[in-house]
């Protein structure tokens, strides 16, 4: 009995590892760009694709998200569905 216990911990603990590792590597594949929307002159992030080490100069009209880009992370407050961004490093 305890055997299986022990095994069935080991296991839990290698998926959460695991799940943990996904889910960086998915929010390494995204970053917040600053936008600003026309027509309310409204400042927000846009969630985009990304390459490490892809990054544009911050002078570039339209730019590419940084090399150390701010990474979007789906959140659920409440009940509704958005972004949060949070600085992370290559």
């Amino acid at each position: 009995m305890k055997i299986t216990v022990l095994f069935s911990l080991a296991v839990l603990g290698a998926t959460s590892v695991m799940a943990v590792g996904n889910a960086d590597q998915v929010c390494s594949q995204l970053c917040c760009k600053k936008v600003t929307t026309t027509k309310a002159g409204l400042i927000g992030r846009q969630c985009k694709s990304f390459t490490p080490g892809s990054g544009a100069p911050s002078f570039v009209p339209d730019p590419s998200c940084p090399d150390q880009p701010l990474c979007c992370k789906t959140v659920l407050p409440g009940n509704s569905t958005g972004f949060r961004c949070s600085r992370i490093y290559f």
